[in-house]
């Protein structure tokens, strides 16, 4: 009885199928056709193999160039990010790229993208001594005025009133002893205890 093909043979098969297709209409061996003849034959690879779909309705593969371009963003959040560098990263093309990436994760990449901006900005205004001005810039904003109104927006707070905020609450963190907050954060045995009789008679 002939042996069944493994998945990752049926896979190498394929591939070699759809470059035989891809070379009989013209798709040649160079370095400028090469990218987008991967993404051709991946593409085709995952239709022969039924692997079209995720749960939320999206090709696999399509998710993974997806999570490229958001990757990027979480690496350098202070670079600009239009959808025309995003679409290239991620290899899908402009028009699809924001309906794709919203469906995917949520939220549109330019919302994404300021949400990781902030956060960003409120690290360094939480952990370092910047000046404001120095923070906006590194968190990605062209302007003083443009990262004041955004970060309150987003927040309820100026930038300013989030670090003295921040820098009052660890004062107070650093006030308590060491031991409190050890107490504060440990289990309540008797609780434990209580629950494990309450288990042990339900079982009897």
């Amino acid at each position: 009885m002939p042996r069944p093909v493994q998945a990752r043979g049926r896979q190498g098969l394929a591939k070699s199928a759809v470059r035989d297709i891809l070379l009989s209409l013209g798709w040649q061996h160079s370095a400028i056709r090469a990218r987008n003849k991967q993404i051709v034959t991946d593409d085709l690879v995952l239709l022969f193999h039924g692997e079209t779909q995720t749960a939320n309705g999206q090709c696999p593969l399509l998710v993974r160039r997806l999570l490229r371009a958001k990757d990027r963003m979480d690496a350098s959040s202070h670079e600009a990010w239009p959808v025309e560098r995003l679409a290239k990263v991620s290899g899908v093309s402009e028009a699809h790229f924001a309906r794709a990436f919203r469906k995917a994760f949520g939220i549109p990449p330019h919302r994404y993208l300021l949400t990781r901006r902030i956060e960003r900005a409120k690290a360094l205004l939480r952990d370092t001594e910047l000046a404001i001005t120095d923070i906006a810039f590194e968190s990605g904003w062209n302007s003083l005025g443009t990262f004041g109104r955004t970060f309150h927006d987003v927040t309820g707070e100026s930038p300013g009133m989030f670090r003295t905020r921040e820098r009052r609450v660890a004062q107070e963190m650093g006030q308590v002893p060491p031991c409190y907050l050890s107490a504060a954060h440990r289990p309540d045995l008797t609780i434990a205890v209580s629950e494990k009789r309450r288990r042990n008679r339900c079982y009897k």
